[in-house]
């Protein structure tokens, strides 16, 4: 069963209140930054890639980090977007399941017999026309 939505469900709903009650708040740009890093993780689970979806979880981590040592993003609201980033890795191994393989294609019938593309010969001689 593939439940990639789940695994971002849990950093987005900590990204939610990003900002809004500790300040320093976070900028729209940054907020906007997270959001679409989450949702590159929401897309990479979804389409059962794993190790693409645990390699874009790990960006959002070092992301979270990097805005909280500049000052853009306070401690506690850092601490609760890693706990859910954490939290959807150690999910990930069983909820990301990549897709059924597709099927094979049949084997293309061939006809006996009929060869395409050859021409029969006329009667007539090697340069095409008849002997005068």
């Amino acid at each position: 069963m593939r439940r990639g939505p789940v695994l971002a469900a849990v950093a987005a709903l900590a990204l939610a209140g990003c900002g809004s009650s500790h300040p320093p708040r976070l900028a729209a740009p940054d907020r906007a930054g997270l959001l679409t890093r989450i949702a590159n993780v929401r897309a990479a689970a979804v389409a059962g890639n794993k190790d693409l979806a645990l390699q874009r979880l790990r960006g959002f981590v070092r992301e979270v980090g990097r805005l909280q040592r500049a000052g853009e993003l306070d401690a506690a609201t850092a601490r609760a977007l890693v706990t859910g980033a954490t939290q959807a890795q150690q999910h990930a191994a069983a909820e990301i399941v990549p897709p059924p393989a597709p099927a094979p294609a049949p084997a293309p019938k061939h006809d006996e017999g009929k060869h395409k593309g050859e021409k029969k010969h006329g009667k007539h001689g090697p340069g095409g026309e008849g002997g005068d």
